[in-house]
């Protein structure tokens, strides 16, 4: 089997076993009742002010806008954005970058795979931030409750590239974790985060 037809095998039957049990729908979706919903091939938004419940996309974006709330996001091929003061329980995305505007909530973890993570300012994240590629923005007075992970994939190399990460941390942001890197990473803190904070692991 070849090396791309390999990827692509690999990358349908991650998608296929993430869709599973899921009654998918195709196109764009505007969620405000507080149900879950699965998408394929198409944007998902959670209006202002309004609910959702788990939400699951492959191929488009998923937004939650400014004080609604909702549970896990999962997505593949896609970008997450979190609008200011808004809530929601976990997110995670493969392929795609995650933005968490001023003064949003996240209870459980962040994560990707390939792609940026930014987080505003006086933002709480409740669980773990972790990705693979990219880079991780942290902006001022925000608080991470877990630890903030940049991870060194060992397998499957040719799904990621493991290109050079910086992670920025500015005034005021906390952790009440640790800071664990397994590659060499580009690392900026503030007063605030003391460097035994930082555990290298490469």
């Amino acid at each position: 089997m070849s090396h791309q037809l390999s990827k692509v095998v690999i990358l349908s039957i991650l998608c296929l076993t993430f869709l599973s049990g899921c009654g998918m729908r195709m196109g764009n979706a505007s969620l405000h009742g507080g149900e879950s919903y699965s998408s394929w091939a198409g944007n998902t938004s959670v209006n202002a002010n309004k609910s959702a419940g788990n939400i699951k996309g492959v191929n488009g974006n998923i937004s939650v806008g400014h004080h609604a709330s909702a549970q896990e996001i999962t997505l593949v091929n896609g970008n997450i954005d979190i609008a200011r003061f808004a809530k929601v329980q976990s997110l995670r995305t493969i392929n795609g970058g995650i933005d968490i505007d001023d003064n949003a909530v996240i209870k459980g973890r962040v994560k990707t795979t390939n792609g940026h993570i930014r987080i505003g300012e006086n933002v709480t994240i409740g669980g773990d931030i972790s990705l693979y590629n990219g880079d991780i923005t942290i902006d001022k007075n925000s608080h991470i409750v877990g630890d903030i992970i940049i991870a060194q994939r060992r397998s499957w190399s040719f799904l990621t590239q493991n290109e050079n990460t910086r992670l920025t941390l500015k005034e005021g942001v906390t952790v009440s974790g640790k800071i664990h890197l397994y590659k060499e990473t580009t690392l900026t803190l503030p007063n605030s985060v003391s460097e035994d904070k930082v555990l290298r692991h490469y």
